[in-house]
């Protein structure tokens, strides 16, 4: 693959720094317009940017093939300076001491974060040299790549993006891995640096509580007006319902008395001998009651 304006060689993989890059640049861009957001989210943001920033300078042969290609990505100096590309591509290359320096400074030039206090704190906690020069390149392509992925690429990868053998991809690794054992729980921030994480926790489990307490109470309220209509409809219909049927029982009007009703009982009995008196009698008993039996006339 070559780049359409400027003919070389563009090196495998780098439509991932791309998107990367890309997507930072977004993401600090909304942070940078909304004057409310957290601070936090500008840096995430810048981070992002730079580890991405600095893969694809790894992979590339000199700057002028870097400017090529961030120029035919929209990550031209339109979009981000000169000199806070070259910041972001110099935090790429140490994200932990990135972090740290982030999380103190009170500065918003990149600028001049890079070169009033992450040039200290670098010169101050610099490592010792690799090496060699193929070394030092395959160690940092497996920290960019660490950085994008969250985890380290195979020798095999590092050999082909690099030119180093597998031999020297391998060294690197192991160095690296073994650097960070070392360096695991060694960040300490400062009073000031650490009373602001603290604060900035806390603000955000408060906001996250407040959100969660609200979302609780739209859903409820959104079920009670979903349901509570059809149970109020369903009960007063069934209070209505009872009211009737006491209202029935309550104003029932027996068809007989006892004193007819023994004389029907004495008539039907198997036993009976009444006499053709009672049997008129209950005949006319009986037949006034048919409305009220039956509901008929």
């Amino acid at each position: 693959m070559t780049s359409e304006s400027n003919i070389f060689p563009i090196p495998q993989g780098m439509e991932r720094f791309a998107r990367e890059a890309q997507a930072g640049i977004e993401m600090l861009n909304a942070a940078e317009a909304n004057l409310a957001t957290a601070r936090e989210d500008r840096m995430e943001a810048a981070l992002k940017v730079s580890i991405a920033l600095y893969g694809a300078r790894q992979k590339l042969k000199d700057d002028y093939e870097f400017g090529c290609w961030c120029n035919e990505n929209n990550l031209g100096d339109n979009i981000v300076k000169k000199d806070d590309r070259a910041a972001f591509v110099q935090f790429g290359s140490n994200p932990t001491r990135t972090r740290e320096v982030f999380a103190r400074t009170e500065r918003q030039s990149w600028r001049e974060i890079y070169r009033l206090e992450w040039c200290t704190v670098s010169q101050a906690a610099k490592p010792p040299p690799a090496s060699g020069p193929k070394l030092k390149a395959a160690k940092e392509y497996v920290q960019a790549v660490e950085a994008l992925e969250g985890k380290f690429p195979t020798e095999q990868e590092v050999s082909d993006a690099t030119g180093v053998s597998r031999g020297t991809a391998s060294d690197a690794m192991r160095d690296l891995r073994s650097r960070r054992r070392e360096e695991d729980g060694r960040i300490q921030f400062n009073k000031a640096a650490a009373t602001h994480i603290e604060a900035a926790i806390k603000r955000r489990r408060q906001e996250l509580e407040a959100s969660f307490k609200e979302t609780i109470a739209r859903e409820i309220n959104k079920l009670y007006n979903e349901h509570f209509p059809t149970l109020q409809k369903e009960q007063n219909e069934a209070v209505a319902e009872r009211k009737f049927y006491r209202e029935m029982i309550n104003d029932h009007k027996p068809p007989f008395t006892e004193v007819e009703f023994l004389i029907i009982l004495a008539c039907l009995h198997p036993d009976n001998s009444a006499s053709d008196e009672k049997r008129q009698s209950a005949f006319r008993i009986f037949n006034a009651a048919k409305f009220q039996l039956t509901g008929k006339k």
